[in-house]
């Protein structure tokens, strides 16, 4: 059997993240741990989803939807002990579509309500996993840190087709990959800016007058704040 390799390097990927935030609560001692609540606020960015409308009787056509640059943000409770830390996170993100592409029978458009279109809307529960790349004891103000996360996403296409909205939510297996920075502010509360990556592994298709078929993926980058108890 030939193997596929794209399926091949997603099984790794979540076997080796699954490896190492279960060897991270196997190291982590929860009594020495310090609490902390975080929140920020982040810009998105979506991939362009391919989009196929159905014609009653005349076949269909096929094409992409672009979106805006949307906004969002989340909320995470965790521990961290030395330089790791485990947390536990919610993330809200919306996007809008604005623009209609590659369309064999009609040209480039701006989308309006009676236009194929719309919006998608993402949820986000996810355990995330972080190391800071800076010694404990080291004087340097700013801490660089890398992260993993899995998880479930429920993501909501509202696609607008012919001037009615269809709605097709899905909770589905998500993961990411964070990189970013921290400022400290004071003894207790920092500063963060990061880059976050969340995909999913499960196709994403609606089916009525218009399917889109793609994993959902989310490009953001977020400005946030870090509070130890």
């Amino acid at each position: 059997m030939k193997k596929n390799p794209l399926v091949f390097s997603l099984i790794s990927a979540v076997v080796i993240s699954i490896s190492l935030v279960t060897n991270s609560f196997a190291a982590f001692s929860f009594t020495n741990a310090h609490p902390y609540i975080s929140g920020n606020i982040a810009a998105s960015k979506l991939p362009n989803s391919a989009l196929q409308i159905d014609l009653a009787g005349q076949g269909s056509i096929k094409g992409k939807i672009e979106y805006k640059n949307g906004i969002g943000g989340g909320v995470a409770f965790g521990a961290q002990l030395d330089n790791l830390r485990i947390e536990g996170a919610y993330d809200y993100f919306k996007n809008t579509a604005v623009k209609a592409l590659d369309f064999a029978s009609i040209p480039d458009v701006t989308l309006d309500a009676n236009q194929p279109g719309g919006t998608v809307i993402s949820t986000a529960y996810m355990i995330n996993n972080y190391y800071d790349l800076k010694p404990p004891a080291s004087s340097f103000v700013l801490t660089p840190y890398l992260g993993i996360g899995l998880g479930l996403a429920n993501v909501t296409h509202v696609i607008v087709a012919g001037g009615n909205k269809n709605f097709s939510p899905s909770l589905v297996f998500a993961y990411q990959g964070n990189l970013g920075v921290s400022f400290p502010l004071t003894e207790t509360i920092k500063a963060n800016l990061d880059y976050h990556y969340l995909a999913t592994v499960s196709d994403k298709s609606f089916t009525g007058p218009a399917t889109i078929k793609k994993n959902y993926a989310n490009h953001r980058i977020a400005l946030g704040l870090t509070a130890t108890l």
